[in-house]
């Protein structure tokens, strides 16, 4: 798996903080990811709790969303 940045969307699978409201299958944007290495999200939810790797888990719906290269109008064009 290639490294996360700002940007990818993540769905979450389950997360050791036992005061979240998040569910199992809410996605969201990593916003950032700090020197410690917390993933900071924001959910769908409006929430912003950050992943902690090897305590949350989490899989990537899509690595990266913007920022993407634009090849053009199509085949046709």
């Amino acid at each position: 798996m290639s490294a996360l940045c700002p940007g990818a969307i993540l769905r979450l699978v389950s997360t050791s903080d036992a005061h979240t409201r998040l569910a199992p299958g809410t996605t969201g944007t990593v916003e950032h990811i700090d020197d410690a290495g917390t993933v900071h999200v924001q959910w769908e939810d409006g929430s912003t709790l950050g992943l902690i790797p090897g305590e949350d888990v989490w899989e990537v719906v899509h690595e990266r969303w913007w920022n993407q290269p634009f090849d053009g109008l199509g085949a046709d064009s």
